[in-house]
């Protein structure tokens, strides 16, 4: 008897779903604060991905140096991922060579599954990719990737509702990046 709607969509739109409670719980990332809505923010630790031949697929760790003449390919230059990777770049002394600017690290990591490009991106949606002709590296100066999970502030609560974010956050248990020392 549970209806469960599943809408991807920009983060602005995720936002005027919540305010206007027309959905008990959002996913998203960049939620800047908003007095009608609570949120509970998760650090996601990042990864480099690469093609699977790439030379630097056998490094143990890329960073920005390793990636200066690869074809980069990123979230949107308005996003605080990207200022974080662009700001990482520069601190490093190398020019991004952006290739593809891309809504979703998803779509990143196709892009990469079909031999082309490189880029930084959340630990949990490279794992969706593992074994489909990706290498996945870690990324120094490490960055976080920040996931917001958003509820309306006033309503009723939906006990089902805060059992699915509670199973949910626990799922993310080992892509956290405040778990990382942690986990040793």
């Amino acid at each position: 008897g549970v209806r469960l709607t599943l809408e991807p969509d920009r983060p602005e739109r995720i936002l005027e779903w919540i305010i206007g409670e027309q959905y008990d719980c959002g996913i998203t990332d960049g939620f800047a604060a908003h007095p009608a809505v609570e949120n509970i923010d998760i650090p996601v630790r990042t990864v480099c991905v690469l093609p699977q031949n790439d030379p630097l697929a056998e490094q143990d760790v890329i960073t920005p140096r390793d990636l200066q003449h690869r074809k980069i390919i990123h979230t949107r230059r308005d996003s605080p991922f990207f200022r974080k990777l662009h700001k990482s770049f520069s601190e490093a002394g190398v020019e991004l060579n952006s290739w593809i600017e891309v809504r979703q690290f998803s779509t990143a990591c196709i892009i990469i599954s079909q031999g082309q490009g490189a880029s930084v991106v959340s630990a949990l949606d490279a794992e969706q990719f593992r074994g489909q002709n990706i290498a996945i590296v870690p990324f120094a100066p490490e960055l976080q990737h920040r996931l917001s999970i958003l509820r309306p502030v006033s309503g009723s609560r939906s006990l089902l509702a805060l059992d699915f974010l509670d199973a949910f956050t626990d799922s993310l248990a080992p892509f956290r990046a405040d778990l990382e020392t942690a986990r040793g």
